[in-house]
């Protein structure tokens, strides 16, 4: 037969043991907290530091819409005033004379221009008038 295990026995631990060994685990749970609330305290801080980032990104684009905004309408502005101008010219452009009547008084003032046109005197045309009538 064989013979029964027993079970090994564990050396009996002093109360001081114990109480050490509760003080170091509780020591190893109170630098693992610290740890824990230093890195919550860095994700903190970098929230903060990410909120404040978005906060001025958030005044600088609205800052940014209101002058395109106000260049928008600076521009419809001018767009419009452009229109009108144009439309004045328009109806300022119907009153001018078309091109053939401007070719007819181009030729008129050819035909009526001293500088291009033979003028003759009176005292020459009635000597030419004299010529004229002794040469029949």
């Amino acid at each position: 037969m064989s013979m029964p295990v027993m079970p090994k026995q564990q050396p009996k631990r002093t109360v001081q043991s114990v109480i050490n060994d509760l003080i170091g685990r509780v020591n190893t749970d109170a630098r693992r907290l610290r740890v824990i609330e230093q890195e919550l305290n860095i994700i903190k801080s970098r929230m903060a530091a990410l909120e404040q980032a978005m906060a001025e990104q958030r005044k600088a684009v609205n800052a940014s819409m209101t002058e395109l905004g106000a260049k928008v309408a600076r521009a419809e502005d001018k767009v419009s005033r452009m229109e009108s101008l144009i439309g004045e010219v328009v109806k300022g452009m119907k009153r001018f004379a078309p091109a053939s009547e401007i070719k007819k008084l181009e030729q008129l003032i050819e035909i009526y221009s001293p500088l291009k046109s033979e003028f003759v005197t009176r005292e020459e045309a009635e000597r030419m008038i004299d010529e004229a009538l002794e040469k029949k």
